[in-house]
């Protein structure tokens, strides 16, 4: 089978995934299955597994896709059900990443893309070099960022002022630091993109919000704190951005 048509039914089957999943799943098959009620949990892994079976198109090897899907399906939802009581975004990525991760097996097993997977690692080691150079442009991005920034301004940290209102001042649990991953994120990938105006209304995005709010508090340390970690946060990223870029474009 050519590759074009071999990755096709890989990304239908993933598209089926997605579909069982999400959209044909009713509120009445997820309170059940949250409540580990097994006709809910037989009933999704059946659809999921009819699905992908359909999109496979291999008639043939039903005794390979339905079963597969169906018991692999079913264990995981079960136990991450069962045995999960906080449904936080790692659960659900982890979970995620299991079905595709098994449904990508079961794409090997029927079609064996040999020549695909040679290709696949030949473009891996001829670009070896670039992919790890992203990787580590955008592992910098985060802690080592923070920590950096961190120590920078320090020696500025504000100090809490008694008579505001605490409810008021309150903050989320570490949405600093996920404000500043994100931003980070958005601006390598801008540049490395080629669309460096998006950086400009990036800043003029957090400019809004962000110092809005502190204009309201008339608290003149703590707005120049935020400028001074706003402005190092973006600096050190467009450096990261373009020398990675330059890297890039001369290996």
């Amino acid at each position: 089978m050519p590759i074009s048509n071999t990755l096709s039914i890989l990304i239908a089957m993933i598209i089926a995934h997605v579909l069982a999943d999400f959209s044909l799943q009713s509120n009445c098959i997820a309170k059940r299955k949250s409540k580990n009620n097994l006709p809910a949990h037989f009933i999704h892994a059946a659809i999921q597994a009819l699905l992908i079976y359909l999109v496979t198109m291999q008639w043939s090897a039903w005794y390979i896709t339905l079963p597969y899907i169906f018991i692999t399906h079913f264990i995981i939802d079960y136990f991450k059900n069962r045995y999960v009581t906080n449904h936080k975004i790692w659960w659900f990525i982890l979970d995620q990443a299991t079905h595709l991760l098994l449904i990508g097996l079961l794409w090997y097993i029927l079609f064996k893309p040999t020549e695909l997977v040679g290709c696949f690692k030949a473009y891996a080691l001829q670009n070896s070099t670039s992919i790890l150079v992203i990787l580590l442009a955008y592992l910098l991005l985060f802690v080592p960022c923070s920590i950096l920034i961190g120590m920078i301004t320090s020696q500025w940290t504000p100090q809490p002022n008694e008579d505001e209102d605490s409810i008021t001042t309150e903050s989320l649990y570490r949405g600093g630091r996920w404000i500043g991953y994100l931003e980070r994120f958005l601006i390598v990938t801008a540049i490395l993109m080629s669309v460096p105006e998006m950086i400009g209304w990036l800043l003029a995005a957090k400019s809004i919000f962000r110092f809005g709010e502190l204009n309201r508090s008339k608290d003149i340390q703590k707005t120049e704190y935020v400028l001074i970690g706003t402005l190092c946060s973006f600096s050190i990223s467009i450096a990261i951005g373009y020398f990675t870029k330059f890297i890039l474009m001369h290996s």
